[in-house]
């Protein structure tokens, strides 16, 4: 009895001694600075390296800039709660590293927008290479590229899972992430033709959770000669639940016919996908398959409809306007439909606006 009560203690004294940190974008990072709600940190590294482990990082309502490496143990939320009111901008990738020493840390509530996953990189928002958590996050406008003439570069998405590696993201949001690449046509969290082309969520830690999630309105355009997921790749034993897939678009460029899964894809018996709804995601190219999973739960679902190839045919009639000013430029925009083409006459034009296509 003794010893429960000295350790119970113990515990007592590490709850004691967490302290709460935050971070304002009006906040200040000079030596009198305290990180106290009064007189918050300016930015999430100088809160991280002044943090203790156990030690809780309050991100207050605004727009932060960020890239921090996690070297211990913490809690990193959003003031409110609501994801939209507290934003990172990424200055750097990954935006949020889970690092030696972070075993079990927590990041929730707030949105990561903007990574730039630049060439052969894994995890452009969030890449795990210690145990720990997302929770009630939304990754948007974040960039995955891919590099060219090797067999084993590729990014590794917008959140990668490393091997050994039980991460959990749970209530998350990923969309409006787009595709970039060095040569040889672009791939989301793929490169070229030769390299493999990885997912949104790419898990290679074992018994990692991906729980109630959703993945829409993103984009892929790229080769697939090795393979890719615009969704959710697993590579080994992990739990897949309650997620949806929907509203995504890839364009594949490769002519051969392969029959990849390019939605969700599992390698082994052990990734449990239970609850899965995937609809009214469409391509450009070749047939593909939209899912490949080694369901072992008889119980499992997975719901897929209304995914497909975006037009019947693979070279629809294309229909030509040609323009000789801004305006009529950006009334043509307005008035194409899929897969017209528009043709600006000799001239100078000068945009006052952005032009959206």
């Amino acid at each position: 009895m003794k010893n429960v009560i000295v350790f119970s203690a113990f515990l007592f004294c590490i709850a004691a001694n967490a302290a709460t940190r935050y971070v304002s974008p009006t906040g200040t990072d000079g030596e009198n600075s305290e990180g106290s709600y009064e007189n918050p940190f300016a930015t999430l590294e100088n809160a991280v390296a002044k943090a203790a482990a156990e030690d809780e990082i309050v991100l207050m309502k605004g727009t932060h800039f960020a890239k921090v490496t996690l070297n211990k143990k913490l809690t990193i939320r959003g003031e409110t709660g609501n994801r939209d009111d507290v934003i990172i901008r990424s200055t750097g990738i990954p935006t949020i590293n889970f690092y030696t020493g972070s075993d079990g840390a927590i990041i929730r509530d707030f949105t990561i927008q903007g990574a730039d996953g630049g060439t052969g990189n894994q995890g452009s928002a969030v890449s795990f290479n210690k145990p720990g958590s997302i929770i009630n996050c939304r990754m948007t406008q974040c960039t995955c590229a891919g590099g060219a003439g090797s067999d084993s570069m590729g990014a590794g998405g917008v959140v990668w899972v490393n091997s050994n590696i039980a991460a959990t993201i749970k209530d998350c949001l990923f969309d409006n992430n787009i595709s970039t690449t060095a040569s040889y046509g672009i791939g989301l969290f793929g490169n070229d033709r030769y390299g493999k082309a990885k997912a949104m969520i790419y898990i290679a830690g074992k018994n990692s959770l991906v729980e109630n999630c959703i993945i829409t309105n993103n984009s892929y355009v790229g080769w697939y000669k090795h393979g890719y997921v615009l969704g959710i790749r697993a590579t080994v034993s992990c739990t897949i639940k309650d997620c949806e897939i929907a509203y995504n678009t890839a364009h594949f460029l490769d002519l051969q016919p392969e029959t990849n899964p390019w939605l969700l894809k599992t390698d082994v018996a052990g990734a449990l996908c239970q609850n899965i709804n995937i609809h009214d995601n469409h391509y450009w190219g070749v047939r593909q398959n939209p899912i490949a999973c080694s369901v072992k739960d008889p119980n499992a679902t997975i719901n897929e409809v209304n995914n497909g190839p975006l037009y019947p045919q693979s070279t629809p009639e294309v229909e030509s306007r040609s323009v000789s000013d801004v305006e009529s430029l950006f009334a043509a925009l307005e008035a194409a439909e899929p897969w017209s083409e528009i043709v600006l006459e000799p001239g100078i034009y000068i945009l006052n606006a952005t032009l959206d296509i």
